[in-house]
């Protein structure tokens, strides 16, 4: 070989050893050397690692979705491509979705099995102000069985025996109008601002029927429910802590003809609230009350029915109910017992043939502030004997115009009376000792034979217009600042108790 030759291939054998030198000592991991000395001045390479990125579909990247008459199961669910069915809409959704029901009317019921959360519940509502109609046919329109939902917006109609079915917990079902029955059972359920009719070839008999040791803790606000040929809210079976209120229940028909009914027959129920709800045209009764326990009755415009305004009832054949047994009767005989209810601040006129707030064998209740005008037969009462009905605390009340009288009782040993106004303009007789001559009393006979009505007066309440059901107090009225502290801070239409020198008599408070 040429000595050139020689000499250019050691010199390119010399370069190679010097570069692997060269990185045998700056890389560590060609050397196995994994410190870097803080004098290094390698720069890192910092790399992104890849995985496999699967394809979001439209479901898990939406969270509200639509519906549409004129929409596919297929379709993504979007405002543009709409799924066809409620029913499959439903079985799409996670916890804080929503779905928007398009213009239209939906056939066959939808059942809801899914559940939100607290924090996110499943909303389900008409879009918009569009006119949505589901049709439930044979079966009810919507039933419901999971949780957290918010139903609003709808027309629902069925041929079923319900038309809205609650078998379900921390439900709202909201703005909607339900041709037929409501059942629910179960509790944290809000039913607000529906129009719930059964004024249809069907003959629905109860409006609402809650039902049930489960139904309990339920909110029943500003509905409107009519046409019902039983009872237009039925509360039965051990139920509890309901609050009925600003509803207006009317036209309720048939048999029973109840407008509301706690009703607690063969068992009990306990605790709930009656607020400010105006029923009328009740058949029989307006607000009824049986075995009932810790029920507060208050501020509820009542009138027109055909027996009683305010029935209070106990049966013998009850049971026991609450945290520790402590409502109702072991023996099974509910009467007697200090039932813990308050009538108060209640405005009942023109009632029926029984009364205006009335009793069988029940105990315990307060009746404080109500003004009772103008019924066919008694402002107040009481029957039962003794044992069976005692503990009435009646204070405060203006009973006035009434036909028969203004108390009724069959034993007065039952009550506390003073401090309300009695007035009773066509006979000097307001009281009445219900037994076998029906004895009739003034009010000094009264006050002298049994010390009761103490500090009771006896005048015309000088309402504002009679005529026009006006029951605020003219000026000079007696029931002006002639009241008693009975614990209520506002009164009918919310005014401050008291407004003048002290507290007036009846529901109102007069105002200057």
């Amino acid at each position: 070989m040429h000595r050139k030759s020689i000499f250019l291939i050691l010199i390119l054998v010399i370069l190679v050893v010097m570069v692997f030198g060269v990185l045998y000592f700056r890389m560590p991991e060609l050397n196995g050397n994994s410190t870097i000395t803080p004098d290094s001045t390698v720069t890192p390479i910092i790399s992104t690692p890849t995985f496999f990125q699967p394809a979001i579909t439209p479901t898990q990247e939406q969270t509200t979705f639509f519906v549409s008459s004129k929409g596919d199961d297929d379709n993504p669910g979007t405002i543009e491509s709409p799924w066809l069915t409620i029913q499959y809409a439903v079985a799409q959704v996670d916890a804080g979705d929503t779905i928007y029901i398009r213009e239209g009317i939906y056939p066959g019921g939808v059942v809801i099995s899914k559940s939100g959360t607290l924090e996110q519940p499943i909303t389900l509502q008409s879009y918009k102000d569009e006119v949505v109609t589901i049709s439930g046919g044979l079966a009810p329109s919507i039933e419901v069985y999971g949780e957290h939902w918010f139903i609003a917006g709808f027309t629902m109609t069925s041929d079923a025996e319900y038309t809205l079915n609650l078998g379900a917990s921390y439900t709202t079902v909201k703005n909607s109008l339900i041709n037929g029955q409501v059942y629910i059972w179960g509790n944290h359920n809000t039913i607000e601002n529906n129009e719930i009719v059964g004024a249809n070839p069907h003959g629905y008999k109860n409006g609402i029927t809650e039902d049930g040791p489960e139904s309990f803790n339920n909110y029943y606000y500003k509905n409107l429910i009519h046409g019902f040929t039983q009872r237009g809210i039925w509360s039965v079976w051990l139920t509890h802590d309901n609050v009925y209120e600003a509803n207006e229940i009317f036209n309720v028909t048939g048999e029973k003809g109840i407008c509301l009914d706690l009703d607690g027959a063969s068992s009990v129920n306990y605790r709930s609230i009656i607020r400010g709800n105006i029923v009328h045209e009740c058949e029989n009764t307006g607000i009824e009350l049986e075995n009932s326990y810790q029920t507060l009755v208050e501020n509820n415009l009542i009138y027109t029915f055909g027996l009683e305004g305010i029935q209070v009832i106990a049966y013998e054949g009850c049971t026991t109910a609450g945290e520790n047994n402590q409502y109702g009767s072991p023996d099974g005989n509910c009467q007697g017992d200090d039932l813990g209810n308050t009538v108060q601040q209640n405005i009942i006129y023109n009632s029926g043939r029984v009364g205006g707030i009335v009793s069988y064998q029940a105990s315990g209740v307060k009746v404080y502030n109500n003004t009772v005008v103008g019924g066919d037969s008694v402002a107040l009462f009481i029957k039962g004997t003794l044992d069976q009905s005692h503990l009435w605390d009646v204070r405060g009340n203006i009973f006035a115009n009434n036909a028969r009288g203004e108390i009724s009782i069959q034993d007065p040993g039952a009550l506390i009376e003073e401090s309300n106004l009695i007035y009773h303009p066509d006979s000097l007789y307001p009281y009445e000792l219900r037994n076998n001559e029906n004895e009739m009393f003034t009010l000094k006979e009264w006050q002298s034979k049994f010390n009761l009505g103490q500090n009771t007066i006896a005048a015309d309440p000088l309402f504002m217009d009679v005529n026009v059901f006006n029951f605020h107090l003219m000026p000079g009225s007696p029931a002006i600042d002639t009241g008693v502290d009975l614990g209520i801070t506002l009164d009918f239409d919310g005014n401050i108790r008291p407004t003048g020198d002290g507290f007036d008599l009846g529901a109102y408070e007069y105002k200057p």
